[in-house]
């Protein structure tokens, strides 16, 4: 196993801020991956989450079992989201809302919503508000 963020063809310097951002103990609360597909937003977004749940390094060690519960989509401070059809729905909306209200063990939870431009207009305006002011 390795830091997913090892994988992640270009994109170092933006990556290399925003790990940065994460060791001086600042990260963002949300962060937008656009692009093309197949240009490695998907493990760019695993590969952050790893140095933000890693209770080892704030650049993820890759070693650790909470990077490799990451690495498998597993991990308790991890939620991902992506379209159930054709969109993201009202119901998967609520997933992310249902998440962020439980207490963490973590300390820090992470929201991945893959293809986001699918959320569908109900369930885009029912997390305008956690997306804006996040708990």
């Amino acid at each position: 196993m390795a830091r997913m963020l090892d994988f992640v063809l270009g994109h170092q310097e933006t990556i290399k801020k925003m790990v940065e951002s994460f060791e001086n103990g600042k990260p963002g609360q949300t962060f937008l991956f656009v692009g093309p597909g197949g240009i490695g937003k998907k493990l760019t977004a695993m590969g952050m989450a790893q140095a933000l749940l890693c209770p080892s390094s704030p650049r993820g060690c890759g070693k650790c079992p909470s990077c490799f519960r990451i690495s498998q989509g597993s991990h308790e401070g991890l939620k991902v989201i992506a379209p159930s059809g054709a969109n993201i729905k009202m119901e998967q909306a609520k997933e992310i809302l249902e998440f962020l209200s439980l207490k963490s063990l973590t300390g820090n939870r992470v929201i991945i919503i893959d293809q986001a431009q699918t959320l569908n207009p109900q369930a885009a305006n029912s997390l305008l508000k956690t997306l804006e002011e996040p708990p």
